[in-house]
């Protein structure tokens, strides 16, 4: 189930761990953001290189999707507004996974 801006605010500040923990490289935002990433749909690099099946249920296995997913920073954080499984791909017309 996705996560309100608020929901998501208010377990952050209950200590709550939601999200992935910080990695060794992580650094504090810069600038706070409220907005929507959209990425375009793009042939992924695989190992090995030729995929054994690349075409499984009418769906391309090395098409990454068109995608659009919101976010927000919360204090250094950057939040994804929805934390539900995002399922663009696979609904028509996307035609990978």
């Amino acid at each position: 189930m996705p996560l309100a801006r608020g929901q998501a605010l208010a377990v952050r500040r209950s200590g709550a761990k939601c999200g992935l923990p910080a990695g060794p490289n992580d650094r504090p935002a810069r600038h706070s953001f409220n907005g929507t990433l959209v990425l375009s749909s793009a042939e992924m690099e695989t190992l090995p290189e030729t995929l054994e099946s690349r075409t499984v249920f009418d769906r391309d296995t090395k098409l990454f999707p068109d995608v659009s997913i919101d976010f927000f920073t919360h204090e250094d954080h950057l939040v994804p507004a929805d934390r539900d499984l995002i399922r663009s791909g696979s609904l028509a017309p996307g035609g990978s996974f």
